[in-house]
Order: structure tokens, then sequence, then C-alpha cells
């Protein structure tokens, strides 16, 4: 796969932000609007990892701030079909635990904007989430 340019990088990255109205998805924390392009607060994660066939599109991304993206990538959370937040107890930070918004869902974004992909949350949860 080749890799994406920057600038499409960078579209795809304040497409996020802005889907998700600079928040994290599964703690509702804010992010301030910046022009910066890569941020140590909120966190652009694919859904469905580049590198196991996901592509560089909105509905493949979710914002999340750092402790939220680490637990994602490490399978230590997923996402039900109902958006519904699907936990690890054995492994997840309690804190993080604590932090999570408290519905236990995670928040979509505007419609119109994004939707996370079904299928790629289900790659998630087969293949990422408890393995």
């Amino acid at each position: 796969m080749d890799m994406p340019s920057e600038d499409v990088l960078r579209g795809v990255y304040s497409q996020v932000l802005k889907a998700y109205g600079y928040r994290c998805a599964m703690t509702n924390q804010k992010f301030a609007p910046s022009g910066q392009f890569l941020r140590d607060d909120a966190h652009v994660v694919p859904i469905r990892p580049l590198s196991m066939g996901g592509s560089i599109h909105v509905d493949n991304c979710l914002c999340l701030n750092k402790a939220a993206a680490n637990a994602f990538g490490a399978g230590h959370v997923g996402i039900g079909r109902a958006h519904e937040l699907l936990v690890d107890l054995s492994r997840i930070d309690p804190e993080l635990l604590e932090a999570f918004h408290p519905l236990g869902r995670l928040l979509v974004p505007n419609p119109e904007l994004a939707n996370p992909d079904p299928s790629a949350l289900a790659f998630h949860r087969d293949y990422i989430f408890l393995r």
C-alpha cells in the first residue's frame, strides 16, 4: 500500500476532529481546536488498522484521548454493534474506565460528517479486541 500524502493525512485528521466536535469519542473529553497537525491530547485512530486493510477515511477513524487510543489499539476496549463500549476489566486502566462516558457508549459524530464503519468496528472486535 502506498503511503498517503501529508495533505491527505492532514485532511482526514482535521475532518475527524471536526466530525467528533473536538471530543474524545469514549470519554467526551473536550479538545481545544488547534491548527497543529499532530497533537498530544487528541489522537485520530484507525478502527481497522491500515496495515490490516483499513482505509484512510473518516469513517475508519475515531477521535480519542491518549489513554483511550492506547487501550483501543491494545485491544483492551472495543465497540459493540450498538456502539456500546466493550471492556476487558482485567487489562483496562481503572482511571480510564472511570473516565468513560457514563452511558458506556461511543459518542458518535454528526452523521452528516461521518459515522464509524460497522465493518471496521466488527473487524476490530474480531481481530484486535481481547486478542
